[in-house]
């Protein structure tokens, strides 16, 4: 299964991230779901990170930058 993050920046640029959905992922996903209903509910600063296929790297999103953020799982195509 992948992860498909789309995010649209107050700018109006769209960027889209793919990456391999696991149990570990869905763990992650749930924390930055929750993060980001947090910040975007105070209009705080923060960002989150998502996972890349990198062992040792990440995207780091700075959601004061964001207009929004939609994650989606699919099932790989045969």
């Amino acid at each position: 299964m992948k992860l498909i993050t789309t995010i649209i920046y107050d700018n109006g640029i769209k960027s889209t991230y793919e990456t391999d959905y696991t149990k570990e992922t869905e763990t992650e996903l749930n924390e930055a779901a929750e993060i980001i209903d947090e910040i975007y509910k105070s209009n705080g600063k923060g960002y989150i990170t998502l996972p890349t296929k990198s062992e040792s790297g990440g995207v780091f999103i700075n959601l004061t930058k964001t207009s929004s953020i939609e994650f989606e799982v699919k099932e790989e195509s045969k």
